[in-house]
């Protein structure tokens, strides 16, 4: 039997040894990385070939923008739990009442503590833009000029739809808190909305009837929705995702090829006044550049 100090001087030897084995040992396989993508319909790609899904009528798409950004970044994991007429509202709680009677559980589960990348584009159905086109179709529908959806939408001055995307801005920021204290190592991109009608020029009625002046008034609400998502954005240190400069010139007035948003009546695959499959790739080409450029 060898003695106590010999013990030691052993049981210090080998010690030393697995510490050197430890400093010169390959590091161990990097943590997987998480990609989920929140949002409403310019984010689920609706009518976009193909669907993919459960609930089938959230319309997602195998080719929206965060379809495209995952086959190019190719993430361990991809989640995408967006879903058309989303608002912030369905991140929390159960979004019901789906054309096909389906229900998206709250968008908040596709969240994990692993999570390393979010992406959500969201606020066009908090602030009613989606409604209020809508209305404008019916309003501006044998009416080629004037603003008359401005009008109607317009109260002793005051621009309601305005108002309501003011208002939609505390939403963006509890909407962007919820993501941060779930996922508190993800990496967050809010992705602003496109030029899906001409921010200059006449319009394009009949095939897209919608006034003169209330396409210019439409894209100005989109503008205006975007700067508070780019605010907010960065009060929350988070990043903002332009995709509204690369999709100018590709609005839903444009003839097939280079138009990116079909009108009332698609000629390609795709929800009215929505991103096509170009469109699409447009967003997730802003995205992709956005992850480029600050790592």
């Amino acid at each position: 039997m060898g003695s106590a100090g010999g013990t030691r001087r052993t049981a210090l030897a080998v010690g030393a040894v697995f510490a050197m084995l430890a400093l010169t040992a390959p590091a161990g396989a990097a943590a997987p990385e998480v990609y989920v993508s929140l949002g409403d319909s310019y984010t689920s790609g609706p009518l976009v070939l193909n669907p993919v899904g459960d609930p089938l009528d959230c319309a997602r798409s195998d080719h929206n923008y965060p379809s495209v950004v995952a086959n190019s970044i190719r993430p361990d994991v991809f989640r995408d739990v967006s879903c058309g007429s989303a608002t912030t509202d369905d991140l929390r709680s159960p979004q019901r009442g789906l054309p096909l009677g389906g229900t998206n559980p709250p968008q908040f589960n596709g969240l994990s503590r692993d999570t390393t990348l979010v992406t959500m584009g969201m606020g066009g159905n908090d602030s009613s833009i989606a409604g209020t086109a809508e209305d404008c179709l019916s309003i501006d529908a044998t009416i080629p000029t004037g603003s008359p959806c401005k009008e109607a939408n317009t109260f002793n001055g005051v621009d309601r739809q305005f108002e309501r995307i003011r208002q939609t801005k505390a939403k963006i920021r509890s909407a962007i808190k919820g993501i941060q204290r779930r996922s508190p190592r993800a990496r967050i991109l809010i992705v602003g909305y496109p030029a899906a009608v001409p921010p200059t020029g006449d319009g394009c009625w009949p095939f897209v009837p919608i006034s003169s002046g209330d396409v210019h008034w439409l894209g100005q609400q989109l503008q205006r929705l975007n700067r508070v998502l780019i605010e907010v954005s960065r009060q929350r240190g988070v990043e903002y995702v332009n995709t509204w400069d690369r999709t100018v010139g590709h609005d839903a007035c444009q003839p097939p090829g280079p138009r990116w948003f079909e009108g009332l009546i698609p000629t390609a695959p795709a929800f009215p006044l929505h991103p096509n499959t170009k469109g699409e790739a447009a967003m997730a080409r802003a995205v992709l550049d956005e992850l480029r450029q600050r790592r």
